[in-house]
């Protein structure tokens, strides 16, 4: 019985100073390590338009771009049903959609 209160002594003070363990997370995502990819001018796709009376936006490079916002430097300047134009340093860009991805009834 001795024994035991003493082994108990003997580890309460590593218990009560012992620091926080870290652990790696083998499923975490590797945002922080990992460089984000950023599209050039060039590779600039239109991926959907939205348009209705009320609203109006592209996705572009999967970002969701309103009239005169911005995206890589080029100000989306005009919406329509087909097809979106950008201005920027170097001109004006026409972005269509792909014939592929459009249904017709």
């Amino acid at each position: 019985m001795m024994q035991r209160n003493l082994l108990c002594l003997l580890f309460i003070p590593s218990l009560l100073f012992a620091e926080e363990a870290t652990f790696y997370d083998p499923t975490t995502p590797l945002t922080a390590e990992t460089p984000t990819y950023v599209p050039t001018e060039d590779e600039l796709t239109l991926q959907a338009i939205m348009l209705s009376p009320h609203r109006a936006f592209a996705i572009i490079n999967n970002t969701t771009v309103s009239l005169h916002q911005v995206i890589n430097g080029y100000a989306l300047i005009t919406i329509n049903r087909e097809d979106v134009q950008l201005k920027g340093e170097s001109g004006i860009v026409t972005l269509s959609l792909s014939k592929q991805s459009v249904k017709k009834n």
